[in-house]
């Protein structure tokens, strides 16, 4: 049997979290990416003017963009970008 955490868990544990780990759990939640899709993630994949992230292939899943609210958008921008996202 597994324990399912319940939406107000998750974003228990999100808030609970540094900056970074922070928005990389808030991204995964929001788009339902897998995170080997997340690690290949570059700042050019970022689309602020659309709000979109394109999403490049893992393991034969086909890319995709996907749509990121304002808030989230905001949330990515605020990291350094010394590193990837």
């Amino acid at each position: 049997m597994y324990l399912i955490p319940t939406e107000q868990e998750l974003n228990l544990l999100i808030a609970g979290c540094g900056k970074t780990t922070n928005t990389v759990l808030h991204t995964l939640k929001e788009t339902g990416t897998k995170i080997g899709e997340l690690t290949l993630l570059k700042w050019i994949d970022i689309n602020q003017e659309y709000r979109t992230l394109n999403i490049t292939l893992e393991k034969g899943n086909n890319p995709r963009i996907l749509k990121i609210s304002e808030q989230h958008l905001r949330k990515i921008s605020s990291l350094s970008h010394q590193h990837e996202p």
